[in-house]
């Protein structure tokens, strides 16, 4: 593997995310690491490595990484669909010279038909201009496949858990909620909205349910005149546990709620 490179340099961020270029079978790979706050080590034949830190590579769909690159060169304005370009010119970033290996995965150009235009003046030529309706359909595709296996993912499964109660529509909705803002942590937040809104989500699904624990719960039940419920319900919502305790202490400067992912933008 070679071709080391952060995005950072393309995407103008201060968040460090790192790509290997696979060469055998061209593959882009995203890296992640886990250290264990140092607290871990290898046995590494006689002798022990205090490094334990383990390094993860796993498949990144390029079309994602190259998709605020599209955005930027195609240079849309409100009268101006804006410009085609060629492969190269796509591709083309002083700030990140490696960003051309993209070109070597096998049907590249396939794969930008996908979120792409095309026009070409010759056969042997052609040139690509994004296209926000492709993108939101190739992004919803994303998301149906994670929501048509959601409770197969060990990470959604307690999610999945707290749905017993709900109703089916309510499922479906807060399950594209979640698989959205999975997707969201590698989108600019035009395409968060763009997709939210091809879905008709808005902020009402936030009231419906409340994310703790990596569990679903429903909310208290609303005023239906029932006092004593309502008392013993008012009683049930104060009673803390010793984790929302401690979390109530915490300090929560620079935080976000959960809500918030889930607020019409």
């Amino acid at each position: 593997m070679d071709c080391l490179f952060n995005p950072a340099a393309i995407f103008s961020s201060d968040e460090q995310v790192y790509f290997l270029f696979r060469p055998q079978e061209p593959c882009l790979l995203e890296v992640q690491k886990t250290d264990c706050n140092g607290k871990s080590s290898w046995f590494v034949d006689d002798a022990v490595q205090k490094d334990g830190s383990l390094y993860a590579l796993s498949p990144f769909d390029p079309l994602l990484l190259l998709l605020p690159i599209l955005h930027a060169k195609r240079r849309q304005t409100a009268e101006c669909a804006g410009a085609f370009l060629s492969l190269d010119d796509l591709l083309y970033d002083a700030g990140a010279p490696n960003l051309a290996r993209l070109g070597d995965i096998p049907h590249f150009e396939e794969k930008l038909l996908t979120v792409c235009d095309v026009t070409a003046p010759t056969p042997d030529m052609q040139f690509f201009r994004l296209c926000d309706k492709k993108v939101v359909a190739w992004l919803r595709g994303k998301v149906d496949r994670i929501v048509a296996k959601f409770a197969s993912y060990a990470l959604l499964a307690a999610l999945a858990a707290g749905e017993k109660e709900m109703e089916e529509k309510l499922i479906l909705e807060s399950r594209r909620h979640v698989a959205i803002r999975l997707l969201g942590d590698t989108l600019a937040p035009m395409w968060v909205a763009k997709l939210k809104e091809s879905y008709g989500l808005g902020d009402t699904i936030a009231s419906e349910y409340v994310y703790f624990d990596n569990v679903i719960k429903r909310p208290l039940a609303a005023s239906n005149g029932a006092g004593e419920d309502n008392k013993a319900a008012a009683a049930k919502k104060t009673k803390l546990s010793h984790g929302q305790r401690t979390l109530a202490k915490a300090n929560k400067e620079g935080m976000k709620n959960i809500a918030s992912f889930f607020a019409k933008k």
